[in-house]
């Protein structure tokens, strides 16, 4: 059987790593996988003809196979052009290979706007719910009921659209520690035998509020400060109500291709409040020195913004780390809970930086919540996903 992936590959991102990950699974039990990589560096700058000539290449090679597979998310067909162009996009992708047997994992919520019952008619030239209709050869994966239920309302039937697990990476235990990094933390944070060092994993942009991809446009015309997504203004504000032996770690940097508006108001924040000796932040780290981070992180924050909907990398990372990680109380998370427990769900900031001060009293906490993180990963494998992946795979083939 031989399967062609259509994703970003091989750079800095989530999504990239994600199918990373799962590729390494499916080279130990399958035949044949190809990626047509997405280069959005390359991307972003191209006119919307110079991005229908390469994905016409793509369309062209995925007729040679049996299963094509897309990791899809809204800003990865974006380009040098009206953003709605991006939308007609991937449609035309879509139609192009609708023969063929394929499968996308949605790491985004629809946009209700283009595609729900009502307006699918109206808006049926950037809709792709059409191709996710009764006897098509589409199938969506999504990671969470939330999503599961969005798509179902946007159009998908239930037959065309399965929910998977967000796999969870183990590269820890093949990692050596990196000293002379470790050193160096050491020495720019001034760790000693009593400092309780925070995290943050991802990078550190805006969530552009909302759930509606245009409305989220609206707002961040309308706010230059845009919204936290992954909260790091929030972690820090609560470091600055901390005892001094606090430290803290932004796991990330600037996103690529995102604005650098909340990175730069992150920073101008630490310099107003004398963070500086107290944080560090890392840029985007290298996955081999991972371990050297989470041998000298004490706690994870995750304080996510409410319209987060979508599955988490960066959480994933987090838990391999097997440190307690305290998080917002928000749909996604309570999800991730509700078969094991891997995360500390709070309400809001105060209750957050309680949070932090009970685990520093109560050593027995740490315990539970790092057997729970075990647990989770065990469940949660990639090697797991890779196998389930196959046998739907296997199973569209057999039809």
């Amino acid at each position: 059987m031989k399967v062609l992936h259509l994703s970003t590959y091989n750079t800095k991102c989530g999504i990239a790593d994600y199918l990373r990950y799962l590729l390494s699974e499916f080279e130990k039990i399958d035949e044949y996988h190809d990626v047509y990589p997405i280069n959005m560096d390359v991307q972003k700058k191209r006119k919307y003809n110079e991005a229908i000539e390469y994905y016409e290449e793509f369309i062209k090679k995925a007729q040679k196979y049996d299963i094509i597979h897309i990791q899809h998310e809204f800003g990865t067909f974006t380009g040098d052009y009206p953003i709605y162009e991006s939308f007609k996009l991937f449609s035309h992708i879509l139609e192009g290979i609708k023969y063929k047997k394929v499968f996308v994992t949605f790491h985004s919520p629809p946009i209700p706007l283009l595609h729900n019952k009502i307006f699918n008619k109206v808006f049926k030239k950037y809709s792709f719910v059409k191709y996710f209709q009764n006897n098509n050869n589409f199938i969506g994966l999504v990671h969470n009921n939330i999503n599961l239920n969005q798509y179902l309302n946007a159009g998908i039937s239930n037959e065309q659209i399965k929910k998977i697990f967000h796999p969870t990476p183990d590269i820890l235990s093949n990692n050596m520690l990196n000293e002379k990094l470790k050193e160096e933390i050491i020495k720019k944070l001034n760790l000693d035998k009593n400092s309780k060092v925070l995290s943050i994993t991802g990078f550190i942009n805006n969530s552009l509020e909302g759930r509606n991809i245009l409305v989220r446009l609206l707002v961040t015309l309308l706010n230059s400060n845009g919204f936290s997504l992954k909260g790091q203004d929030i972690g820090i504000k609560i470091l600055n109500q901390l005892p001094e032996n606090y430290k803290f770690i932004l796991l990330g940097g600037k996103h690529p291709h995102g604005s650098s508006i909340y990175y730069d108001k992150i920073v101008e924040y630490i310099h107003e409040n004398n963070l500086t000796d107290r944080v560090l932040i890392t840029g985007f780290y290298d996955e081999k020195d991972l371990a050297t981070y989470a041998e000298l992180i004490d706690i994870f924050l995750a304080p996510y913004s409410n319209s987060f909907t979508a599955s988490s990398g960066a959480i994933n990372v987090d838990i391999q780390c097997r440190k307690p990680i305290i998080a917002y109380d928000i749909e996604s998370f309570k999800e991730i809970n509700s078969e094991l427990e891997p995360l500390v769900l709070v309400k809001d900031e105060n209750s957050m930086k309680e949070k932090i001060l009970e685990f520093e009293k109560d050593s027995s906490l740490k315990k539970y919540y790092t057997n729970q993180e075990k647990l989770y990963l065990k469940n949660n494998s990639y090697e797991k996903l890779a196998k389930l992946q196959l046998k739907m795979y296997k199973s569209v083939m057999s039809h």
